[in-house]
């Protein structure tokens, strides 16, 4: 016998390490699969060593050949006796102990072979053994030859192979990959799986003055094989479960659906992931706090099967819901800006919107592009009671029984609402001023039929009735919407007006509405009765109104106008008693006592009745176009109401500071609904110098939250509260928002 060949034993090395590779593999897998709670790193390495002893150290003791030896005619021997076999002291010392000295130096201890005269490495030296072939090089035959050299090179690539399948399918990396997860600042209480199974996060966390979250657990699991095969980098599965992030105190979720909408338009932006795939997408149970209060819970957010090629988008299904609110979209497909959606499918109940009184159903499809000219929707809400439909810039609605009353909390006995609305543009302004609709309402049970004119109208005998709803000018329409005392009155305002033929109105708006829902006299109503005409009764006071400005204008050019029904006036209410009133900001004179406030711009309020004349001093002159302002406002019509009061010169002469106030009020009111804040500002200032109202108060503290001058809001936010305070009849003179931004914080301050 001869000292064995460096190639022969190069090849039986590598046979030996692709074996055994395999054994513990297997077995580590088995285990991980079958009992994860014991697939730690330190029961893994334990597992290592034994299976090192059962395949390296027992061979090498009992005959001095492990497989790839036998497979290779290789024999190992104590140094100078060919026929002898080695001790156990002598086979742990070479396989265990000597083995790890020759690897550490990057191998050094194998390389030596190749420059010691009887090729001895490092571990037969500490070991005192030697290896020999069995065989005489010069005896060896072809195939003996040629089988040793094709072990010897295949051996490199599966070696290569056993080492990728232990970094992919065990949990050999993980380590690794926790502590660079640790690094950037997210604690990981646990990591199980592998990398090709699938990773298991457990307890995630972060808590920094940057970010702040805890997740229960997350799920990630790549499919390797697509990857590698045909270039799409595939996501089996990300979900996550029982999260809590810390998000500002304006957190809403419907922000995050909003974004959701706009990725989904998947514009170019420059994005190397040409391919991508992922079955499954699972968000459960992730609530939104601030300082530990909970400000929105995301019950379930879902996608399967979505895919992006050629810088294309789809989604196959999309499931996204919080408390009160769910849709689900199937087949959306998005690129360039471009949205199309197959079907989407959701409801709304009063626990997310809270002036529904019952759920109410949707559903929408189409295509949304950036080019409102190729935008196309369809949509229909309470079992189609309402069909939206949205084309060639051309909005149509039609609403078909709506029974308002059973769906929204509303003040006026409303029972059904039949419309039909056009409009024409691509912005908000275009579509008011193209606005046209017609409609009809029940009102206690009777039906007012469509009239162009004068809005729905009924008439029965020798009674005429007219009644209308318009959209109220809201400055925040989300804080208006999502109010939790918030009803359909915040949206919309009415008129209800009666006549008869005898005389030119009813003789009171008690009798007008008693014959409207009751058809008989007022005093033979039952108290019961007599309540539920408290609401109409405000809208019939609300709703009274003087002749238009042209007609005025038109007198005074000597034209006939056409004659207007005078309604009989209702008693003046007394104004509230002055009170002192705190300390104003800095920024304004002192305060004088406190005067009747002028009412803010918003529907439902409407100018003394008075028949229409001809102004005739510059004080009515005021009146009349502060009035015909109001008018156009309720309207909708803040262009022409801005006109109107650009034009009309400013008078300080023959008028009371409250009329001037009044003025400057209303012109502030119109700055601050047409986007112009810093203008809106200079009014509102203007009306509180003339005349010390709460309501200028109110709109100079809009007016700089719309600027963001949070040190001057701050200022007049504070003169609120302390006037309210000092006279706490001035809260009924603030807007219902305001009121309830004011309840809120009286109510966050209060001792608990």
């Amino acid at each position: 016998m001869q000292p064995a060949s460096i190639s022969s034993r190069f090849a039986a090395m590598n046979l030996d390490m692709i074996i055994f590779g395999a054994l513990w593999q297997a077995l580590s897998i088995g285990i991980e699969k079958t009992a994860p709670e014991f697939a730690t790193p330190g029961i893994l390495l334990g597992l290592c060593f034994i299976v090192s002893i059962l395949y390296f150290v027992y061979p090498t003791k009992a005959s001095g050949q492990t497989i790839g030896k036998k497979l290779l005619n290789l024999k190992v021997v104590p140094k100078g006796q060919p026929k002898g076999t080695v001790s156990w002291g002598q086979a742990i010392l070479r396989e265990v102990v000597g083995k790890w000295v020759s690897s550490i130096p990057f191998f050094l201890g194998y390389i030596w072979a190749y420059f010691h005269p009887d090729r001895r490495t490092w571990h037969d030296s500490m070991g005192g053994t030697e290896v020999l072939s069995l065989v005489w090089e010069e005896e060896k035959t072809t195939a003996q030859k040629v089988q040793q050299i094709f072990l010897a090179i295949i051996s490199i690539p599966a070696g290569v192979a056993l080492i990728t399948v232990a970094f992919l399918y065990t949990s050999l990396p993980l380590d690794s990959i926790k502590e660079k997860i640790e690094a950037s600042g997210i604690q990981v209480g646990e990591l199980s799986g592998s990398l090709a199974g699938g990773l298991r996060f457990e307890n995630i966390s972060r808590n920094d003055a940057g970010q702040k979250f805890n997740v229960s657990s997350l799920d990630v699991k790549f499919n390797l094989w697509a990857l590698l095969t045909d270039n799409v980098f595939y996501i089996e599965k990300i979900t996550a479960e029982e999260g809590h992030i810390e998000v500002p105190a304006d957190f809403s979720l419907m922000v995050i659906f909003a974004n959701l909408l706009a990725v989904a338009q998947f514009q170019d932006s420059g994005t190397n992931v040409r391919n991508l795939t992922m079955a499954k997408f699972h968000l459960k149970n992730i609530y939104f706090e601030h300082n530990k209060k909970v400000l929105s819970h995301l019950q379930e957010f879902s996608v399967k099967n979505l895919a992006v090629a050629d810088k294309e988008l789809y989604v196959n299904e999309m499931n996204f819901q919080i408390v009160g609110f769910l849709v689900k979209a199937v087949d959306v497909r998005s690129s360039f800006g471009r949205v199309e959606i197959g079907k989407a499918t959701g409801g709304v109940t009063p626990e997310f919107l809270p002036m529904l009184k019952a759920p109410v159903d949707f559903h929408v499809n189409g295509t949304i592009a950036k080019n409102p000219k190729n935008t196309k929707i369809e949509a229909g809400l309470v079992i189609d009671k309402i069909k939206i439909n949205y084309a060639a810039e051309k909005l149509t609605a039609q609403v078909d029984q709506l029974t308002l009353n059973e769906m929204f909390k509303m003040s006026v006995p409303v029972d059904e609402l039949n419309m039909k609305l056009t409009s024409q543009g691509t912005t908000v302004m275009d579509m008011l001023s193209t606005l046209q609709v017609e409609y009809g309402v029940k009102v206690c049970g009777q039906e007012f039929k469509p009239d162009a004119e004068k809005g729905p109208s009924l008439a029965r005998a020798d009674r005429q009735f007219n009644f209308r709803m318009m959209p109220l000018p809201v400055l925040d329409f989300g804080q208006v919407v999502f109010a939790k005392e918030a009803t359909l009155d915040d949206l919309f305002g009415y008129e209800l007006h009666g006549t008869k033929q005898i005389a030119p109105a009813f003789a009171s708006t008690q009798e007008m509405i008693s014959d409207l829902c009751f058809q008989k006299p007022v005093a033979s109503l039952q108290p019961t009765e007599v309540e539920s005409l408290k609401p109409l009764e405000k809208v019939v006071q609300s709703g009274k109104s003087g002749g238009s400005l042209a007609t005025m204008l038109a007198a005074a050019a000597g034209k006939k106008a056409e004659p207007v029904v005078a309604e009989e006036p209702t008693k003046e209410e007394t104004p509230p008693a002055t009170a002192p009133v705190a300390a104003v900001p800095a920024a304004s004179p002192a305060v004088v006592a406190a005067t009747s406030p002028t009412p803010t711009p918003t529907p439902g309020t409407s100018p003394t009745p008075e028949v229409a004349k001809v102004p005739t001093t510059p004080a009515e002159l005021m009146k009349t176009v502060v009035s015909e302002a109001k008018n156009l406002m309720k309207q909708g019509k803040f262009a022409e109401a801005k006109v109107l009061l650009e034009a009309a010169p400013v008078i300080t002469e023959g008028v009371t500071p409250a009329e001037l106030g009044s003025f400057y009020n209303m012109k502030a009111w119109v700055y601050l609904y047409s986007s112009n804040p810093e203008q809106a500002a200079q009014n509102f200032e203007s009306a509180f110098n003339a005349r010390k109202d709460i309501g200028d108060a109110e709109g100079l503290l809009r007016s700089y939250e719309a600027l963001k001058k949070d040190q001057d809001a701050q200022k007049w936010w504070d003169y609120i509260k302390s006037a309210v305070k000092a006279n706490p009849g001035l809260k009924n003179q603030l807007t219902p928002n305001m009121q309830r931004k004011l309840a809120s914080e009286v109510s966050a301050e209060s001792p608990q």
